[in-house]
């Protein structure tokens, strides 16, 4: 492998060996940083292409959004362990870490108050006369849970958490389950759709991409936002980034794990994007050990991965998709048969 195509495949700079090398690598992490900060930092963009699908079938699916759901501004539940800021007076999320996940929603909208008529019309044309720009309008925290690690004391050589910290820990799962259970209640189909950003993205950008995903996945289901403390910014911003990642995996798992608890839930998808992959997987192989080693029966989970896009001054790449298959939680799923294994499949 070259230095240029290891450091355009993102490995890092040290990679390289050389004075040469490691100038051009260098360059070239910091080129690519800056530009990954602009995309993750900027207050606004525009609506994403339409898929081919529907610019060659006959447009957006309009039938499949519920009333309910059909309008230019889209809400999004979130769960994030991001650290609370104020900017302008309005809450925000920044990039420092909280030892304490919150959830919420979110308010998204596409277009400066556009009718709904006229977004099925972008969302169903390739050649667009105007497009859209996409928006956070709103955020509102409903709850947190207790910070982790949570006190707890060890009896009979067992661990037991706190009484109250437990009492506080289940009123904020109901509380979390109950906003999810009422939209559930006027989805079409009982599902949960969760999205896993990436490195160097923030909760507005991350936010504004679940948004345009679930909107021309035709909304379906609930889509709720996992938001990990990625955007530090600046020369080590990945490093930093990657390090939050590992912070955020104990929240992941237990947000999963209450998802999987609620039996109005029928199905949940997990999309995850770049470092955003990395955190989904590590969290999932730590639950299948889990289970293993409690011997309880294991379900299938399903996990998508979206690898590909293009650089800027590069022509674009073929959009890689993986799918990994994992026997996690128990979820009215019988024991999987001797042989079928966690199993991989990818496409192009």
């Amino acid at each position: 492998m070259t230095c240029q195509s290891a450091v355009g495949l993102g490995y890092p700079a040290g990679l390289c060996s050389g004075s040469q090398g490691r100038r051009f690598s260098v360059l070239r992490s910091l080129a690519t940083l800056l530009f990954l900060k602009s995309v993750g930092c900027a207050t606004g963009h525009p609506l994403m292409p339409t898929p081919n699908l529907y610019a060659r079938s006959g447009g957006y699916p309009e039938s499949q959004v519920a009333a309910v759901a059909r309008s230019s501004r889209l809400e999004l539940l979130y769960v994030t362990d991001r650290a609370p800021e104020t900017v302008d007076g309005a809450l925000a999320y920044g990039a420092r870490r909280s030892a304490s996940a919150a959830y919420g929603s979110v308010t998204v909208e596409i277009g400066d108050e556009i009718s709904w008529e006229d977004l099925v019309e972008v969302s169903g044309t390739k050649q667009r006369a105007r497009n859209p720009k996409v928006h956070v309008r709103s955020i509102t925290e409903h709850g947190r849970f207790p910070a982790t690690p949570r006190p707890f004391t060890v009896e009979g050589g067992d661990t037991v958490e706190a009484p109250e910290v437990r009492a506080d820990l289940k009123r904020a799962e109901a509380d979390f389950l109950e906003h999810l259970h009422r939209r559930l209640a006027t989805a079409q189909d009982k599902e949960v759709l969760v999205y896993v950003h990436g490195f160097n993205n923030s909760f507005d950008f991350a936010a504004r991409a679940q948004a345009e995903v679930w909107h021309f996945l035709g909304r379906r289901g609930v889509p709720v936002l996992y938001s990990w403390p990625a955007a530090h910014g600046g020369l080590f911003g990945y490093f930093i980034d990657r390090e939050s990642g590992e912070f955020t995996i104990f929240h992941l798992k237990e947000f999963l794990r209450l998802l999987a608890s609620s039996p109005e839930v029928e199905r949940i998808h997990v999309l995850a994007h770049s470092r955003g992959t990395d955190v989904v997987t590590t969290a999932l192989r730590e639950l299948v050990i889990e289970t293993r080693a409690a011997g309880r029966p294991r379900a299938r989970t399903s996990f998508s991965s979206c690898l590909g896009g293009k650089r800027p001054g590069e022509p674009a790449r073929p959009l890689r998709h993986e799918t990994l298959n994992f026997w996690t939680m128990p979820k009215d799923y019988p024991n999987p048969s001797p042989g079928s294994e966690p199993a991989r499949s990818t496409g192009e």
